[in-house]
């Protein structure tokens, strides 16, 4: 049987509702894609409106109408029922009129547009995606970026783009509206305007976003949700208590699990060039370890495994630090920034610090990394204290600036890779120069 009559049949017996969940989502991309099976669609709607009058002229004389539509090189295909024909034609017409529920109702597809680092994708049925490219739809799952390292952008057909970075998770339905649900971690989204009937919804573990068109970054945990909004507006939903605050352009706000917490957009703070880790609260990946006099502490690094990468499979110990939790002021980078980090490793060895930076006026602007070697051998207890310039650190995205200067830090991180040294964190300071 050829291909068009087999869409014929199909089409017909998805009228007399005998198809599949499989077969129906056939139907829905054959009507999209097939000016022919529409032109067939609207030939057995003719047909069925000719028979309808035949049979309110000649019901006397007629016991029994017989529609029938004979498909080039197929045998004739007969219906017999009166209430399936009506059926027929008031959905053919519906289609001849332009109104296809199929084509409403079809999911728009994000695809990754960009993407660094070790990510995962678990669709449908929990069938999981390690080896993604550029390209690959992301609808109807949901997609993680697993180390401090990564980042991925998806971009829908209307132009809007979403990036998630470092250890984050967002599912995407697979429907016709934009629905992200960010179960935790870092978002910035450039969004298209949206039809007023169908906005961009956003939901965290404490809050639900409604977006009609905007730019903004969003951190999201269990315990609260930060929103920075950078062009546009947006409407924050606090879950614990339903109370909602509008956010424009140059606001932010958080919205968390204690509703005597204030629910009001705010500008921020004008940007800092010094700053200075705040542990344990700004710990974002490690342990906190408070040491015996009960006054000092430190970030133990935690293991992370990545199965797959572009390496092969590799077992990382990290330490995370967020830049820009709560109301902080954003830390903008100098010219002569440099970096301050004290810790301790025993053994010596490689270390690797990295960041996560944003544009002043929104968006993700990349990663950027340098190494260092710790050498052994020093203070008994493995103290360092590692002094860094701005310009030793290099974009791991061909997209970014070539230099940091000018951006904000979102977080940092100080790792080592393969074996666990020992790491331990104690502070990260930057200086204006």
């Amino acid at each position: 049987m050829s291909d068009a009559n087999s869409n014929h049949e199909l089409l017909l017996r998805h009228l007399d509702g005998r198809l599949t969940a499989d077969e129906e989502a056939r139907v829905a991309e054959v009507l999209r894609t097939d000016a022919e099976a529409r032109a067939f669609l609207r030939e057995v709607a003719e047909q069925a409106v000719a028979v309808a009058e035949l049979e309110r002229t000649e019901k006397a004389r007629r016991g029994e109408t017989e529609l029938r539509v004979v498909s080039p090189g197929e045998s004739r295909i007969r219906f017999n029922d009166w209430r399936w024909i009506t059926a027929i034609a008031a959905a053919v017409m519906l289609l001849a009129g332009g109104s296809f529920w199929w084509m409403r109702s079809t999911p728009e597809p994000a695809q990754i547009a960009e993407m660094s680092g070790p990510l995962q994708w678990t669709g449908a049925g929990g069938h999981v995606v390690r080896d993604l490219k550029v390209g690959s739809v992301v609808s109807g799952g949901t997609l993680e970026s697993l180390s401090v390292e990564s980042s991925v952008a998806f971009k829908f057909r209307d132009g809007t783009q979403v990036t998630i970075f470092g250890p984050s998770a967002v599912t995407i339905p697979a429907q016709k509206q934009k629905v992200l649900d960010l179960r935790s971690g870092n978002l910035s989204a450039n969004v298209a305007r949206q039809p007023a009937a169908s906005p961009l919804i956003v939901h965290t573990p404490t809050a639900d976003l409604t977006v009609m068109g905007t730019q903004f970054n969003v951190k999201a945990d269990a315990a609260y949700t930060s929103l920075s909004v950078n062009e546009g507006r947006v409407s924050v939903r606090r879950l614990v208590d339903g109370r909602i605050a509008e956010v424009p352009a140059h606001h932010r706000v958080v919205a968390s699990i204690d509703q005597r917490a204030e629910l009001l957009a705010t500008q921020p703070s004008p940007p800092v060039n010094h700053w200075h880790s705040n542990l344990p609260a700004g710990a974002a990946y490690g342990k906190w370890q408070m040491k015996d006099d009960g006054l000092a502490g430190c970030l133990r690094a935690e293991p992370l495994f990545l199965k797959e990468t572009k390496f092969g499979p590799l077992l990382l110990f990290v330490t995370a630090i967020s830049a820009s939790s709560g109301n902080a002021p954003p830390v903008l980078l100098g010219p002569d920034a440099r970096f301050r980090i004290r810790g301790r490793m025993p053994s010596g060895g490689e270390v690797s610090f990295g960041m996560t930076t944003h544009f002043p006026n929104g968006g993700c602007a990349g990663k950027y990394n340098t190494s260092r070697r710790i050498e052994p051998g020093g203070p008994p207890d493995g103290s360092f204290d590692l002094e860094l310039r701005l310009a030793e650190l290099s974009p791991e995205e061909p997209r970014s600036p070539r230099t940091a200067e000018g951006l904000t830090i979102e977080d940092c991180w100080l790792l080592t890779v393969h074996a666990d040294k020992g790491l331990e964190l104690v502070s990260v300071e930057v200086l204006p120069n």
